[in-house]
């Protein structure tokens, strides 16, 4: 809900290249990459490298998938290899968390360049919920911490090729990672998971998913003083809808529905023209003075929670 997580053209080039540096060990992953195609000729779909698989941009990624999905498994030796491919990739190729003899995750490695580049990837609130700070933080001995999650959009189980790779990765919350998305998909269909995906360069939510404060109850004047008359909707439809459904956004986003109700007072007691006059007698533009009440462009550029919502219902 904070926008799109990673840069295009030439930035995207850059980041992906810094990236890829941090593994110390690209070159034994490529050898064993290459040799184990030798030897599995299912694998003959897959060209890329395992720099190039780490580096492509998530509609690729889509494609990866797609084509790890349609391996073959119709015959008996068909699903004797696929079984032999899903054992040894995710633990001595694409290997992300998982632990044992011989094998050595990456997970450490790729939380440390989030943390690294957190400001180059606004790292300060959830991308799917916007409710809920991830900044890292400094511990007693100088040594940074992560405050997120880095959850897999295309779900490393179902294919590992894509474990690795930078443009699959959304940093977030534990509350939607853990508790709300778990193993779910995003989206039902793969055209739709291009839209719904912080990490897509397809990423349209933020366009298509808004918020807006419903009247439920016949109440007097003032919005914070009946909250109760109050609730908080998301309009939303298809895709964006079962995104929104996912992450329970309009469930929870109500209990912090004063947030809006508190500007809704405030834009009701300052009017445009309370808000020229004002500006007038200060000495200020009304942009300023409307900045002044509503503090929009501080909200925005100070990245605080719940931004996208309070754009919305102003």
């Amino acid at each position: 809900m904070t926008g799109k997580v990673y840069p295009e053209g030439d930035a995207w080039i850059a980041l992906a290249s810094e990236y890829v540096s941090e593994f110390k060990d690209l070159d034994e992953l490529e050898e064993r990459w290459r040799d184990f195609k030798e030897l599995h000729p299912a694998l003959s779909v897959f060209t890329e490298s395992v720099k190039e698989l780490m580096s492509a941009t998530f509609c690729e990624l889509v494609d990866v998938y797609e084509r790890y999905q349609n391996l073959p498994s119709e015959t008996q030796e068909q699903k004797e290899e696929l079984a032999t491919i899903k054992s040894y990739l995710p633990n001595m190729v694409f290997n992300y968390d998982k632990t044992g003899a011989g094998h050595q995750t990456h997970q450490g490695v790729i939380s440390g360049f989030f943390r690294k580049k957190m400001d180059d990837l606004n790292i300060h609130t959830c991308y799917y919920c916007d409710m809920a700070y991830i900044n890292p933080y400094i511990v007693d001995d100088d040594e940074m911490k992560s405050q997120f999650d880095l959850d897999h959009a295309l779900a490393k189980d179902d294919c590992p090729l894509v474990a690795l790779s930078l443009h699959n990765f959304v940093p977030s919350c534990p509350v939607c990672n853990e508790r709300l998305k778990r193993k779910n998909p995003l989206s039902d269909s793969l055209d739709g998971l291009k839209l719904v995906a912080p990490c897509s360069e397809d990423f349209d939510a933020n366009k298509q998913i808004h918020f807006k404060v419903s009247q439920e109850k016949v109440c007097t004047s003032g919005f914070m003083r009946h909250k109760d008359c109050y609730r908080m909707k998301i309009n939303a439809h298809g895709v964006y809808a079962s995104y929104a459904k996912l992450f329970r956004l309009e469930e929870r986003y109500e209990y912090h529905k004063g947030e809006a109700l508190r500007l809704l007072d405030l834009k009701r007691k300052y009017p445009m023209s309370n808000i020229r006059q004002i500006a007038r007698l200060m000495h200020k533009t009304a942009d300023e003075v409307k900045e002044d009440i509503f503090g929009l462009h501080f909200s925005k550029n100070n990245h605080r929670c719940f931004d996208k919502m309070k754009r919305d219902i102003m």
